[in-house]
């Protein structure tokens, strides 16, 4: 019953015991999963993603999993392999590739690697033209960069699609 699975969870949370349901695995590794990575058991969390990427088949929700894997992978400091993942996931899902290059050019900001973290903005843009933060943050990995009169530009295309970002021109992307 739901109750059951709801007071399980709360056990295997507490304990953190590694306890995978019989009945929805996938499902139920990723939940923990995400409330681990939510709590900051980064290490706990990775562990359940892996189990859910590992039972379930490449679906919709195996490139959510696989997002949260990164996420986390990042988080720990384990840059590369979160852009191995993040790779693994372009493959996985092609249609979702202007997401999947935004959150690469997120991690590879972070890391001050502004030429490959443009090259990922560039991809996103390539599929969401109209994406105003993925200009937000090609301009400011073009200010870093000190190509200014281009950065002006991205941030001009970024004003115009979305006026509410005229302050966050200066901050590092989030």
């Amino acid at each position: 019953s739901r109750s059951r699975t709801a007071w399980l969870t709360h056990v295997v949370l507490a304990a953190g015991v590694v306890w995978i349901a019989s009945a929805r695995t996938q499902m139920h590794a990723y939940r923990l999963g995400r409330r681990l990575l939510a709590r900051g058991d980064l290490v706990a969390a990775e562990r359940y993603l892996r189990q859910a990427v590992d039972l379930g088949p490449a679906t919709s929700r195996s490139f959510d999993i696989r997002g949260d894997l990164a996420r986390s992978l990042e988080a720990q400091g384990r840059v590369g392999e979160a852009l191995t993942t993040y790779e693994h996931m372009l493959e996985q899902k092609p249609y979702y590739a202007p997401l999947t290059h935004y959150r690469m050019g997120l991690v590879c900001t972070k890391q001050a690697r502004y030429e490959e973290a443009l090259q990922h903005y560039r991809a996103a843009l390539n599929g969401r033209p109209k994406w105003a933060e993925a200009h937000l943050n090609t301009g400011y990995c073009l200010r870093q960069l000190g190509r200014e009169e281009e950065a002006l530009t991205e941030f001009g295309a970024a004003l115009s699609l979305d006026p509410s970002l005229a302050t966050a021109g200066a901050r590092s992307p989030q």
